[in-house]
């Protein structure tokens, strides 16, 4: 795991041989982001739309690939899944699933699920069409197979509720492997990342997933982050608040940087 919630500082000891083979995917902690972006994202089933103003991207009407991909910042999710590629596994095994939240929709990536969809239709890059194309394909057909699941609602998408029931799941699941799940936000103002070399735990207990909420280009906004960092406590554990290093990075940069850290010290 790559922080000490306990904020102490560790010694780092020195990996044998036996323990540098030994991938990120054997890491009993399992990572779970929470993208939002602040301002309501939409996503086009059509390319054609009356009056020609769409509210995000849509599948081209001449090839195969999608259209817009900068409308709403789609663009920046994009740059975040695709930040979580490996060579090898498709996605970082360590990252379970990607909510992608806004007061317009939600849309959730479940990211080995998406990664086999992805070989068995010949994808081999994490490209434009495969994360905003399944999307909208799933918006339009109501289909699943890829491992995406998409909500959007005409009055709009409840924020605090939808975060609340996810953190929830997580929850369940880490309680059911005999830890704890912790929501992480990545804060300027917040301690700085420590690397473990070591099971991690926080009071007393093993920390089994790891809950990290971003902010698109614009960051989450005071309003929303307040009811974020609220629904995140379904957790039954406090937010904590990590400064990664760099300062203040883009969210593919973030995220980046603390996978950096996770490698430095996966057991």
């Amino acid at each position: 795991a790559f922080f000490n919630p306990s904020h102490q500082p560790t010694t780092p000891r020195t990996k044998s041989p036996a323990m540098a083979s030994t991938t990120t995917a054997a890491s009993a902690t399992r990572y779970h982001i929470l993208y939002f972006e602040n301002s309501k994202l939409g996503l086009e089933v059509n390319h054609d739309v009356p009056g020609g103003r769409r509210c995000g991207p849509s599948e081209c009407s001449g090839c195969s690939g999608v259209a817009d991909a900068h409308l709403g910042r789609w663009d920046n999710v994009h740059a975040v899944l695709r930040g979580l590629g490996k060579e090898g596994s498709g996605f970082r095994e360590e990252v379970s699933q990607v909510l992608v939240l806004s007061p317009g929709l939600s849309v959730v990536y479940h990211l080995q699920k998406l990664h086999q969809w992805q070989r068995e239709n010949r994808q081999g890059c994490i490209t434009e069409k495969l994360v905003l194309g399944r999307a909208i394909h799933v918006l339009r057909t109501g289909e699943d197979e890829s491992g995406v699941s998409v909500v959007c609602k005409d009055g709009g998408v409840p924020v605090g509720d939808v975060a609340r029931k996810w953190a929830d799941n997580i929850r369940n699941s880490a309680e059911g492997r005999g830890g704890v799940a912790v929501p992480v936000v990545l804060d300027m103002r917040g301690s700085k990342l420590l690397t473990c070399f070591r099971q991690p735990q926080h009071q007393g207990a093993a920390i089994r997933d790891v809950i990290i909420l971003v902010g698109g280009p614009k960051g989450i906004g005071d309003t929303w982050k307040e009811e974020l960092e609220e629904a995140l406590t379904a957790t039954g554990q406090a937010v904590v608040h990590v400064q990664v290093p760099g300062g203040a990075l883009h969210s593919a940069g973030a995220i980046g940087a603390l996978m950096v850290e996770h490698d430095k010290g996966a057991p």
